[in-house]
């Protein structure tokens, strides 16, 4: 199968919806994280690892989105444009996978009517640890499909559409406490809420560019009582109750290539910092402290701040390894032959119990490790 690179001009993912095809690349008690006046100063963590690689063999990845951390600290990669999961020991040995292409609306690739274990364009992935379940955005089928942690298939819900558990690319997944799943919706710019087997208990969000309205969003973050929504084409991230009531937002257009709608730190005039802005912020994950780790993918960085939204560092850059399309050439931006600690509109974030984060540097083919 040939490397297929994202089309990012607009939404910098990939949108899979029928007719359209694929386009895109505290409080007390609130469970926001450290408090304004208790945030410790914060070093970025450094990089030690990576692996991947464009293609389509063991270990290769085509356009990686959605990462999650799994049953003895094992990496599972939703390999997006490879219509499959892979996964990994810590150490980035590879160990197994599953999956093949599947379209359901057309039939093509399927091996069934219903094309269990199949995807299309898979894009977010979940391990959930207190139901064992692993859950898969399966986005080109508007689909969400459970396995076990060892790939076997155990059932999936959902279809095209827009009523209750129907989906249009469905892409971010996270889950709370009690082992609910939050799906982020993109197309229909809202967010459902599923018990663990998959049964419909609320929905929260519409498009729109106001206090808990989206303009397609793309991944989901649980940490104690709050839900952060990255809120793609509003440049921004949303915090929400668990049952979806407003709290806060931060974030405002910056694009540093060009400096447009950059302000320094402290917000005062034109410099192209854009310390806590962004350009399509796509993948978020919270880790043990509570701190927010953003994937500002426009601007190939990941961004952290407090709980409540308090810029705290940042590390990454530019570096396109194998080049993109006819928009980036090859070794644009890399400080180094291997680019380590830089990206190319990176999408998926996880971070495991013992901090360390893992990164899909999407269209650089490749996962990258930090600690």
């Amino acid at each position: 199968m040939p490397v297929r690179t994202s089309r990012t001009a607009l939404f910098g993912g990939r949108i899979a919806v029928v007719g359209v095809g694929a386009l895109l690349g505290l409080g007390l008690g609130l469970g926001l994280g450290l408090g304004a006046a208790q945030a410790p100063a914060f070093t970025p963590p450094a990089f030690v690892a990576q692996w991947g690689g464009p293609g389509d063999g063991p270990g290769q990845f085509n356009a990686p989105e959605g990462v999650t951390v799994g049953p003895e600290n094992r990496l599972y990669v939703a390999d997006t444009n490879n219509h499959r999961v892979q996964v990994f020991s810590p150490e980035g040995e590879f160990l197994f996978a599953w999956g093949s292409y599947c379209d359901l609306e057309t039939g093509e690739g399927c091996d069934s009517p219903e094309g269990e274990g199949q995807f299309n364009t898979p894009e977010g992935i979940l391990y959930n640890a207190l139901s064992g379940i692993v859950y898969v955005a399966d986005s080109g089928n508007h689909r969400v499909q459970a396995f076990s942690p060892d790939g076997e298939f155990l059932f999936s819900w959902g279809s095209a559409g827009s009523a209750e558990g129907q989906f249009l690319n469905p892409v971010g997944l996270a889950s709370d406490a009690d082992g609910n799943v939050y799906v982020v919706d993109v197309v229909n710019h809202r967010v459902q809420v599923f018990d663990y087997r998959g049964r419909f208990l609320r929905a929260w969000g519409a498009k729109g560019e106001g206090a808990g309205e989206f303009r397609f969003p793309t991944d989901i973050a649980i940490h104690g009582r709050s839900a952060y929504v990255t809120d793609n084409l509003n440049h921004r991230v949303q915090r929400f109750t668990l049952d979806g009531v407003y709290l806060s937002e931060w974030g405002t257009p910056c694009t540093l290539k060009t400096g447009e709608g950059c302000t320094d730190p402290d917000g005062d005039g034109p410099l192209s910092e854009g310390d806590g802005q962004f350009r399509k912020p796509f993948g978020i994950a919270v880790d043990p402290q509570g701190r927010v780790y953003v994937l500002d993918q426009g601007n190939h960085r990941v961004q952290v701040f407090t709980g409540d939204g308090r810029f705290l560092g940042k590390w990454g850059g530019l570096c396109a390894l194998y080049g993109l399309d006819d928009e980036i050439p090859e070794g644009e931006g890399c400080d180094s032959p291997e680019g380590e600690g830089q990206f190319l509109f990176p999408k998926g974030i996880a971070i495991a119990p013992d901090g360390t984060v893992y990164v899909a540097d999407s269209d650089n083919h490749r996962v990258q490790v930090f600690r």
